[in-house]
């Protein structure tokens, strides 16, 4: 081979050696795209959740687990304190307010939340314990009213039907207040959930939940 066909050689490996390289580095600084459509991972954050402002569903998740976990924790203390049992009653915890003072968020949203909060606690050994838990007034009624006027005695349920007295001394409304602050292009959300004591309104537990976007 002439000395410039050596040289023409090694001037094209060259070549051939760098754009490998820039192929290699460019693949290895790219994160995984996500599919544009398709399931997604729990922990994953899509584009449109991005672009939404609002709260991620991996975060309100997030939220959640932390507050079961914390009113778990505290069982203990509140059945000392507070979850004394009283003659024929037993504890009872209903669905309450959510007030919402976010602009970006519906309440729906955090009513999932809430519902997420009542089937995790539902599946703790201790916190069935201390709680049964019903649903809200409003729901309770229609359900009853459906029931009682079915046709057929076989459809009626006994127990939604059931005309127990709830005892306020004994009865806990789960609450949740949500926020929203806004610093130009920055968007921050705190929302906590509380056990609220029907006989005379104190707040018995409370857990926040805060997280900022930008």
């Amino acid at each position: 081979m002439t000395p410039m066909g050596i040289h023409g050689y090694l001037t094209k490996a060259v070549a051939v050696s760098v754009a490998s390289a820039s192929i290699i580095l460019s693949i290895g600084c790219t994160p995984p795209q996500a599919p544009g459509h398709g399931r997604v991972d729990s922990g994953a954050v899509t584009r449109a959740e991005e672009d939404s402002g609002q709260i991620y569903l991996a975060d309100m998740r997030e939220a959640s687990d932390r507050m079961v976990d914390s009113l778990i924790k505290d069982l203990a203390e509140l059945q000392q304190n507070e979850l004394r049992q009283g003659g024929d009653y037993e504890c009872t915890l209903v669905y309450g307010d959510i007030a919402n003072k976010s602009r970006a968020m519906p309440t729906a949203d955090f009513e999932y939340v809430r519902e997420r909060m009542r089937d995790m606690m539902l599946s703790s050994r201790e916190f069935r314990k201390s709680f049964r838990v019903v649903e809200s007034r409003d729901r309770y009624e229609q359900v009853r009213i459906r029931e009682e006027g079915a046709s057929d005695p076989l459809q009626r349920n006994t127990a939604i039907t059931s005309n127990r007295v709830l005892n306020p001394a004994f009865t806990y409304y789960l609450n949740g207040n949500t926020f929203q602050l806004d610093r130009g292009t920055t968007r921050g959300y705190y929302f906590n959930f509380q056990l609220m004591r029907a006989s005379d309104s104190e707040i018995v537990w409370s857990h926040k939940y805060e997280v900022t976007y930008r």
